[in-house]
């Protein structure tokens, strides 16, 4: 579902391609993987620090 989204997100006419450089739909699902992750990491941090 989150690859499905990524390549929507890079259909032809998609505003992500104002971006510099090449976009894929790879590199957005890498992305989207990415700040899922460091968001899990804060709210881990943030229910140890209660």
């Amino acid at each position: 579902m989150i690859r499905q989204a990524a390549c929507k997100a890079c259909a032809p006419g998609e505003c992500i391609h104002h971006e510099a450089g090449d976009v894929t739909p790879e590199k957005v699902l890498e992305a989207m993987l990415a700040a899922d992750a460091m968001g899990e990491a804060r709210r881990r941090r943030r229910q140890n620090h209660v």
